[in-house]
């Protein structure tokens, strides 16, 4: 009688979680590899982002090397454009054709959320589910040798309170520059990239900007000397830890 075949679980889907599927797919051929995703679409945050989205980074250096499908160019008109930045649903427009052409959708289950993950005494993992069927939400206990945890750090965006007037996506990409914003104390939320880039640009016309964070320094802000006491925000990339 041959041994039964091990099984991986890999929770959240999206850009992280698709390139792990793919990856153990291909490495682990005599495994039962499933991609647990509690949205109703595999592309995660990615597939709908806010209004007005571009990513940090071009499309050629945010790709996957394994399916290439933009040149390192960029158009003559000094950036404006930004035709090489994914913007909008771009990037959840890519990572739909990645799991259609290497055939992933079959592993992966939407609208499954993991509620609890808890080590068993003969090293495995137990997984409790919430599987979301129409109106109807059944929840089952599952059991796996290894763990990949690919839910990023991308955040839903939190509202803030009271009467704080916030600054638009039109008027921080306004190519003018923030001139127009006058007698006004601000405060820029958050440590990533794009807190980073709107800082500089609120000092670059004189203005002082503190970053509110929570924890620790963030090397980016130390290279444009900006502040300390920085954690960075919603990263564009996805960060993704295995266990078991």
């Amino acid at each position: 009688m041959s041994a039964p075949r091990k099984r991986l679980a890999i929770i959240g889907c999206g850009s992280s979680g698709l390139i792990t599927l793919k990856t153990a797919v291909d490495k682990l051929s005599d495994w039962e590899i499933i991609c647990f995703e509690k949205s109703a679409r595999i592309t995660g945050c990615w597939g709908n982002p806010y209004p007005g989205f571009v990513s940090t980074s071009t499309k050629y250096t945010t790709q996957f090397a394994c399916f290439p499908k933009f040149l390192a160019e960029v158009d003559a008109d000094c950036g404006q454009s930004r035709k090489e930045f994914f913007r909008d649903g771009e990037y959840g427009q890519y990572l739909e054709k990645f799991a259609d052409h290497f055939s992933l959708k079959p592993h992966i289950v939407l609208q499954c959320q993991v509620e609890s993950l808890v080590r068993t005494d003969d090293s495995h993992w137990e997984l409790t589910i919430n599987r979301k069927e129409g109106a109807e939400v059944s929840t089952t206990t599952e059991r796996f040798d290894s763990v990949v945890l690919c839910t990023g750090l991308a955040a839903e965006p939190k509202e803030i309170g009271g009467e704080t007037k916030r600054l638009t996506v039109a008027e921080l990409n306004d190519p003018n520059g923030l001139g127009h914003i006058k007698n006004k104390r601000i405060v820029v939320v958050g440590g990533g990239e794009s807190a980073v880039a709107s800082r500089r640009s609120i000092m670059q016309i004189g203005w002082r900007a503190r970053n509110c964070t929570t924890k620790c320094s963030c090397r980016c802000i130390r290279e444009f000397e900006l502040a300390r006491d920085i954690t960075p925000s919603a990263a564009f990339h996805p960060t993704f830890s295995a266990i078991g």
